[in-house]
């Protein structure tokens, strides 16, 4: 767990011995943590990983509100993996999955470079970026990045950022770097191929770049390759998987 996933609670069991030999701007700090921290519990904010096995999601304690399932889990430690494609229908949950995972591979890597594509540019900014499952309501109080959005530019707290692109202009890929990248609704892209090279080719900062594929599945030459890939992971799922937290109307309607 790192620093911006601490809780009130776990903040509070720092010592009394601990807090009395803490320097005055530690404890400034420690004290901003809490309030952002209150924040967060405020509007209803759960801790998205848990340690429980096989853990459906489901309120528990620890965990007082619906957070990630086993299968919106990134892929475990020890597992050798370029591409993490998550297929799954509407209402499964990819952009919260697609959106944790990014702010926490900012977190993970400070001072990196990531990459945001979606098919459109303004699919990129109302989905991944501001959107109800997206990257701003999805990370911390204590980590939320600075967005600006005419420079299609995230930067977090740590000095790693993420630039927004759209599969529809890959040229503009064609020459930035990045650590790691989130591409979202692949299926939809419509220049597919293009946009798909151009963004592997600037996957070329770190040791082990990776790229988290979030789309709805469709019979498409590139998902098929994927799919074959030995170093994809591939994830699975279905709109049944997240039928709790739907709307009652959206289960009526479509199931």
């Amino acid at each position: 767990m790192t620093a911006v996933e601490l809780t009130p609670e776990e903040l509070a069991l720092i010592s009394p011995q601990a807090l009395a030999r803490m320097p005055k701007a530690d404890l400034e700090r420690i004290e901003g943590l809490l309030e952002l921290l209150a924040q967060d519990m405020d509007a209803g904010k759960v801790l998205w990983l848990c340690d429980v096995p096989g853990c459906n999601g489901a309120a528990h304690p620890g965990r007082p509100g619906p957070h990630a399932r086993a299968n919106q889990r990134p892929p475990a430690e020890g597992i050798d993996w370029d591409t993490w494609l998550l297929l799954a229908g509407r209402g499964f949950g990819k952009s919260r999955t697609g959106a944790e995972w990014a702010w926490r591979k900012a977190d993970a890597m400070p001072g990196s470079r990531g990459a945001l594509v979606g098919p459109t540019a303004a699919d990129t900014r109302d989905i991944l970026v501001e959107g109800e499952s997206g990257i701003l309501a999805s990370a911390p109080s204590t980590f939320r990045p600075l967005y600006e959005p005419s420079k299609r530019k995230l930067t977090y707290p740590n000095g790693s950022v993420q630039h927004l692109y759209s599969a529809d202009e890959p040229d503009r890929m064609r020459g930035p770097q990045h650590h790691y990248g989130w591409a979202d609704e692949l299926a939809a892209w419509r220049k597919l191929q293009y946009a798909w090279d151009m963004l592997q080719m600037g996957m070329r900062l770190g040791q082990h770049p990776q790229v988290c594929v979030t789309t709805t599945p469709r019979p498409l030459p590139l998902i098929k390759a994927l799919i074959k890939d030995p170093l994809a992971f591939v994830t699975k799922g279905t709109t049944y998987d997240n039928l709790a937290n739907l709307a009652p109307t959206f289960r009526r309607a479509v199931v």
